[in-house]
């Protein structure tokens, strides 16, 4: 199954792994499942995460898996949960990443319904295939026109200035994006959604009523305090940690469209090779997009293509 795992917030869901012996899934015995989250506190996962047993049958084919239900108090709100599958008799260890989304662009089902060769398959065209792709698509989504078109879930870890506002652009977090989360994309550093926790030097603040989201990814304190520099010369800088919820409630623009376009387009491929440029034939030469190349295109698709220069944003426009 997928590495990354996405679950809508505020359900109740089955995560599942699979072990396998020479291929084949395997019955390894007893599994314990924890999770911590993205800055590594432990998470609580009740005792059904302890001692599980495989599901399923030797077959041929093997049909063992894993299972742990996740309540909805758990995927309460948006999140990143790392997870850890451990086999009992110490034969194997596997990860997931659980990433708490609390809105996509579009659904498996909605996706069936764009191809009739998608919605005749549902062997080759799985929901797990559709999702995995679909998720790409939404990453991509974001890397190339800079927003996040779905509600996602970022961790930022900033250093104090001694003023009321400062910016979660500003984010010391490693890494190609801007803070810590699902996507590396940019669009963490705009369309805040919803403050989860904000604690500086180890002090929790209220988020309705110490600190307000203004645009652009600015944190203006309201408690008439500053967002206090670190102390000392030696202390260290990330003194401020957020959580948050980013990106956009609700589908707009057409993305809906362009989503499930890019999906299908993804898994029914054409017949011609990707790689064919030119193409000769009764009607004359026909001359291919290909995605890179002299023109920059970030897909084979001109409608994708010119939706996304059409999308695109840029940090520090509103």
């Amino acid at each position: 199954m997928s590495d990354v795992i996405h679950i809508l917030e505020d359900t109740q869901a089955v995560i599942s792994q699979f072990f396998y012996t020479d291929g084949d899934k395997a019955d390894v015995g007893t599994v314990d499942l924890t999770a911590v989250k993205i800055d590594g506190t432990a998470v609580a996962l009740g005792a059904g995460a302890d001692n599980i047993a495989a599901s399923g049958g030797a077959g041929p084919p093997a049909t063992w898996n894993y299972q742990y239900t996740a309540s909805a108090s758990l995927l309460a709100a948006v999140g990143i949960l790392d997870l850890t599958w451990t086999a009992d008799a110490g034969t194997a260890t596997l990860y997931d990443r659980l990433e708490i989304v609390g809105s996509t662009i579009t659904t498996e089902a909605a996706i069936r319904t764009a191809d009739v060769n998608i919605a005749a398959d549902t062997t080759k065209y799985s929901d797990e295939i559709i999702a995995d792709v679909l998720w790409q698509v939404i990453d991509r989504l974001e890397e190339y026109t800079g927003r996040s078109w779905c509600k996602r879930y970022r961790y930022y870890t900033l250093e104090g200035n001694g003023e009321y506002e400062i910016n979660v652009r500003d984010a010391l977090n490693p890494g190609p994006g801007i803070g810590l989360g699902g996507s590396g994309g940019q669009g963490a550093g705009r369309d805040l959604l919803e403050l989860l926790t904000v604690s500086v030097d180890g002090t929790q603040l209220t988020p309705s009523t110490d600190v307000e989201i203004l645009k652009g990814g600015v944190l203006r304190r309201i408690d008439g305090s500053t967002w206090t520099a670190p102390a000392g010369a030696g202390a260290a800088r990330g003194n401020i940690i957020i959580e948050a919820a980013y990106g956009l409630a609700h589908p707009i623009n057409g993305v809906e469209h362009i989503a499930k376009t890019w999906v299908r387009n993804t898994l029914v491929r054409s017949p011609n090779d990707d790689r064919t440029i030119q193409q000769s034939g009764e009607l004359g030469t026909t001359t291919y997009v290909v995605e890179g190349g002299p023109m920059g295109n970030e897909t084979r698709w001109p409608e994708i293509n010119q939706w996304l220069a059409d999308n695109r944003q840029y940090l520090g426009i509103g």
